[in-house]
């Protein structure tokens, strides 16, 4: 049937959304129907995201990316294996934008449902909540989260299905201070909430100020904090050349402004945010001081090559309503899903989670985010990175390739 992508914003956290994107009338992990000249099977996978709460936004993008993505391999025949075509049918979950939700939603997937492949959730602090429902169970789950990275997760033996979908923090903050020293710094200070996808994040990006002989000034607020003119006002004082804001990116224009407003700093680096806020959202035109943004994918609202370009058309016309402020976070998801499921078609199976992991963690997948691999010995991918630089209103867009060979 042809699937139709709404938002979902009021789905409720009790509700299960199952969505069979072909007209497969097997049910269950693996099971095959039909005597005819093709068998079939369905394999059921599992979103555990933000459709609705303060995160929603993050949500509806991976949801729109996680249904493309599925409805083009069902399209294409499915999942091969063993001479049955496996569709993908989803299994979703609202978490409601908090850690309780997220916990509820997973248990509720791996438990109630018996799913074994769950995408989601997005952000770092109902990651770190949700993560420890699959452990010791065969649950393979995917997500960008930052905060796996930091704690381990994804290198810890006790986790051996936990696998992130964002580029590796190290070459993130490769990319994030080479901006930085575009601009020019001694000093940088970095501005975050206290909590703990700050936190995820803020490591590998002092590690690498620091080898560059960049000092270093480290500042978080209260997550309900209503004015960060005390914070910056502190930066300023602490001879800060070069504001990061880390997260969360909702209030990146605001931090923008007041840094431009206090002269707090000379330049304005941040992560995953869209260049309108340096081109009218932060002060209502241009802001009058260089601002750079790095994402932990390619741009999608300054596609940087005709691929990126050709995506962003697709998903659009997919999901009009995607949150353009956000929409970078689909890249977290798409390429991902083709994965998955080349893993299994690499391990022979849709329900051995062993051989499914050790395939994926071996594909190199040529993908929309670019060439993508997981390194070795770590389930973190090497993806394109892309990044945008605004000075003066004009806007400079490009990609950094994978390291992968």
């Amino acid at each position: 049937m042809k699937f139709t992508s709404t938002h979902r914003m009021a789905v409720a956290a009790s509700a299960i959304i199952v969505l069979a994107l072909t007209g497969c009338t097997s049910s269950g992990s693996e099971g095959a129907s039909g005597s005819g000249e093709s068998d079939t099977g369905t394999v059921r996978i599992g979103i555990n995201e933000s459709l609705s709460g303060n995160l929603v936004a993050y949500g509806i993008s991976a949801s729109a990316a996680i249904r493309m993505a599925a409805e083009e391999i069902n399209d294409a025949g499915g999942i091969q294996v063993d001479g049955v075509s496996y569709s993908i049918e989803l299994v979703e979950r609202d978490n409601l934008s908090t850690p309780t939700g997220a916990v509820a939603a997973q248990t509720e997937l791996v438990e109630d449902e018996g799913i074994k492949f769950i995408f989601g959730p997005t952000i770092g602090a109902l990651s770190l909540q949700s993560v420890e429902i699959g452990k010791g169970q065969d649950v393979i789950q995917l997500s960008p989260s930052g905060a796996w990275q930091v704690s381990g997760y994804v290198s810890n033996p006790d986790y051996p299905y936990v696998f992130s979908t964002q580029v590796a923090q190290d070459e993130l903050a490769v990319v994030r201070v080479d901006l930085i020293e575009q601009i020019g710094a001694d000093v940088v200070g970095l501005l975050g909430s206290d909590d703990d996808t700050t936190a995820g994040t803020v490591p590998p990006i002092q590690a690498e100020l620091e080898k560059r002989g960049i000092e270093v000034v480290d500042v978080r607020f209260p997550t309900d904090a209503s004015d960060l003119s005390p914070y910056l006002t502190r930066l300023k004082s602490e001879g800060a050349d070069v504001v990061f804001y880390v997260y969360p990116q909702a209030r990146g224009a605001e931090a923008a402004r007041i840094t431009a407003d206090l002269g707090a700093a000379k330049g304005f680096v941040t992560t995953n945010t869209p260049a309108s806020v340096a081109l009218e959202e932060a002060v209502g035109g241009p802001l009058p001081i260089p601002w750079a943004s790095a994402y932990g994918t390619p741009s999608f609202e300054y596609p940087a090559n005709e691929r990126i370009e050709a995506f962003t058309e697709k998903i659009l016309a997919f999901e009009p309503k995607l949150p353009l402020d956000v929409a970078s976070a689909v890249f977290w998801f798409y390429d991902y899903v083709a994965m998955l499921a080349e893993a299994m078609e690499q391990a022979g199976s849709v329900e051995d989670v062993p051989a499914i992991a050790e395939a994926l963690q071996s594909i190199t997948y040529d993908g929309v985010a670019g060439r993508i691999c997981y390194r070795e010995n770590e389930r973190i991918p090497s993806a394109d990175i892309g990044s945008v630089f605004v000075v003066d209103g004009e806007v400079e867009s490009k990609n950094t390739p994978s390291s992968c060979d």
